[in-house]
């Protein structure tokens, strides 16, 4: 569906198009249309392949979309494009005419949270890896909508503990545990009870997920310092960020996490959306 991509004048304008399952050819080809008349670049595939060419906009189809354009690293301006989680987004019909406006520099550009999550291995209080044992895997993994500690299977209880700044906020017996920005909130955290968060609010949500308890607690916390720590080693507990598996976590292991990034949003005019 997508090109392969090709050196271009930096001079010139570039867009990169986030390749997802999601990601219609018409909408490469309404790209391509406004990039014509500038005499620019369509750049699609991956977050790699569109990371190597430093695009000036990138375009990221559904929320899927948006959570690879933070996974491609890259300081520019995100388009939303469909439905997406918690973020205004512009309709596929309507996307000419928005990166013609982002490219002028005539749309407005927000910022949203990235929340970065560092893997902490028993022992290890600062998830520096230690010199005598080399094997420890090491993560550091970044999301805009949310973090989850999660059984591997349904209705497997494992035992979790939730902190910040050092000190302990609740231990709790869950099939997981879902920390979600503002954006996050309005996913998944939402289907497990978790409160909806205005962007305005310099917070996440933490919230258990199918809890042992029958009136189970959710929080809204800073996102500094935040630490989640799987206490009980009955079942294997994956790290999945923004839907995506990461890695699995050992009894003892932690995830610190921290939201000193953001991603730039072009938010679409009204009338685009």
């Amino acid at each position: 569906m997508c090109d392969e991509p090709t050196v271009v004048d930096r001079d010139e304008p570039v867009v990169g198009v986030l390749e997802t399952d999601g990601i219609a050819s018409d909408l490469v080809e309404s790209v391509e249309g406004v990039l014509e008349s500038r005499d620019g670049t369509v750049v699609c595939g991956p977050a790699e392949t569109v990371r190597n060419v430093d695009p000036d906009l990138l375009v990221a189809v559904g929320t899927a979309g948006v959570a690879a354009s933070v996974t491609a690293d890259l300081e520019r301006p995100v388009l939303p494009v469909g439905s997406v989680t918690g973020l205004e987004a512009v309709t596929p019909s309507n996307v000419e005419s928005a990166v013609e406006s982002a490219l002028d520099g005539s749309a407005d550009v927000e910022s949203r949270d990235v929340l970065e999550g560092q893997v902490v291995p028993d022992g290890d209080d600062d998830g520096a890896q230690s010199e005598t044992d080399s094997t420890r895997p090491q993560h550091t993994v970044r999301g805009c909508f949310d973090v989850t500690l999660d059984t591997d299977e349904p209705a497997r209880i494992s035992e979790f503990s939730v902190s910040t700044r050092g000190e302990t906020v609740a231990a709790f017996r869950a099939d997981g545990v879902v920390v979600a920005t503002a954006a996050g909130s309005h996913g998944y955290a939402a289907n497990v009870g978790s409160p909806a968060l205005s962007r305005a609010v310099d917070a996440v949500t933490v919230a258990p997920i199918a809890p042992f308890a029958t009136r189970p607690r959710r929080w809204v916390l800073p996102p500094a310092g935040l630490r989640l720590t799987v206490e009980r080693d009955e079942c294997t507990v994956d790290l999945v960020v923004d839907g995506r598996p990461v890695t699995t976590l050992e009894n003892g292991w932690s995830v610190t996490l921290r939201a000193d990034r953001s991603l730039p949003v072009v938010v679409p005019d009204r009338g685009l959306e």
